[in-house]
């Protein structure tokens, strides 16, 4: 029976890629539009306003006047607005005038006043209503006061702002302790999944100094540059919190599988650098006098890149040294973050209650499971254990003379 339905998925699948790349083939380049970024608000009037970047493959804009762009294709701004979403979105398919393809969109990017005050639910459900949904895109809350501002972002010779973000979020995905990027299938399957609150990804359009000013050069212009920062913690659908970059840390410890994120440790008044690789933590739960405690026992291995203190790293003890500071150091970290957001949202944001309703009786969850967040996690007795160990290579090994331990 199992065979049977994994079948009907793989052949389920394959008709939708052939229908997809046989919709590609019937269609002139020159008659092709693919919005790869949309922006979600709401106005003042209460109305939706969808600011989309779209890349028309001719080179030509709606009027089919030449525009020029990067082989043979243009990209091009345009803002729609519309009483609902579904509105708004055959806004955008009637006015761009050739064969639209919005599913083919890599990123989603939403106001956080829209995201506090309506939550991105009817979006996102309208695009699975109306099977134009897709794993893929990249959420994203946007922090600025004028959200349509990264739309205005330095991107550092990239042409197109979906392309872009969508590039740099696959490709640090594992390696960035100080956020998660967030696909629409990650956001969904947390939202539906039972103990578990969803989480956002987060970014801001800044204005930053030039690293180097030209001699003479008093008021030279500033760039403003995409910041990929921080979370935000969602309840629902609906954004409650955003969390610091060092508060977003503990989420990518316990809940991301992280290989090689840059990192650094205060000893005293100085600092170790490290490259941080995580195991997923072992969580226990149990419940007693009406009360759920949760201990956490998370393993780091960390490889030591920079070295300011009076430690050193070729001797064993005062590499344990360093592995004991290292351990407080995360712990407090979690501990501090775990209870700010049971505090201040009440948003089981680490799955905490997915593992006490596997962990539990059955019959226990279901008594509880609708104050979980509110009540039974946020009050919960959290408890946090962190083995750190420092590991060389065998050019770090050599570097620092250090034999295998």
């Amino acid at each position: 029976m199992i065979k049977k339905r994994l079948w009907i998925v793989v052949m389920i699948i394959i008709m939708l890629v052939a229908t997809m790349s046989g919709r590609w083939s019937r269609q002139e380049p020159k008659n092709l539009a693919i919005g790869i970024a949309y922006l979600y608000e709401k106005t003042d009037e209460g109305i939706y306003s969808i600011t989309a970047e779209i890349v028309h493959l001719s080179g030509t804009n709606e009027s089919g006047a030449a525009t020029g762009g990067q082989s043979g294709s243009l990209s091009i701004i345009r803002n729609f607005k519309g009483p609902t979403v579904s509105e708004t979105v055959r806004d955008t398919e009637v006015k761009v005038e050739k064969v639209f393809f919005g599913s083919q969109n890599r990123v989603r990017f939403f106001s956080e006043e829209l995201a506090r005050e309506d939550g991105i639910l009817d979006i996102l459900d309208f695009f699975v209503r109306d099977h134009i949904a897709d794993e893929r895109p990249y959420l994203f809350v946007v922090k600025n006061e004028k959200p349509t501002d990264i739309f205005e972002a330095d991107l550092g010779g990239s042409a197109r702002l979906g392309e872009h973000i969508h590039h740099i979020a696959g490709k640090r995905q594992d390696t960035v302790l100080t956020t998660t990027f967030v696909n629409t299938l990650k956001f969904v399957r947390e939202y539906y999944c039972e103990g578990m609150q969803p989480v956002i990804s987060v970014v801001e359009a800044k204005e930053t100094e030039a690293a180097y000013k030209t001699p003479g050069m008093e008021d030279e212009p500033k760039k403003t540059e995409l910041v990929f920062e921080g979370l935000g913690v969602m309840k629902g659908a609906k954004l409650v919190g955003l969390l610091s970059e060092r508060e977003a840390m503990t989420y990518t410890l316990l809940r991301e599988d992280i290989k090689g994120a840059h990192t650094s440790i205060p000893v005293g008044e100085k600092e170790i650098g490290v490259k941080l690789s995580n195991s997923r933590p072992k969580i226990k739960t149990s419940y007693e006098n009406g009360r759920v405690k949760i201990n956490i026992d998370l393993k780091l291995k960390l490889s030591v890149s920079e070295n300011e203190t009076e430690y050193d790293v070729s001797q064993y003890r005062d590499i344990k040294i360093l592995e004991n500071i290292a351990n407080n150091h995360f712990r407090k970290e979690i501990e501090s973050t775990i209870a700010k957001i049971q505090r201040e949202y009440k948003s089981d944001i680490f799955g905490f209650g997915m593992h006490f309703h596997v962990q539990q009786k059955h019959d226990l969850w279901e008594s509880i499971k609708e104050e979980w967040d509110d009540k039974y996690f946020a009050e919960a007795d959290i408890t946090v254990k962190v083995d750190s160990k420092i590991v060389f290579s065998g050019e770090t090994r050599e570097k620092f003379g250090v034999n295998a331990r």
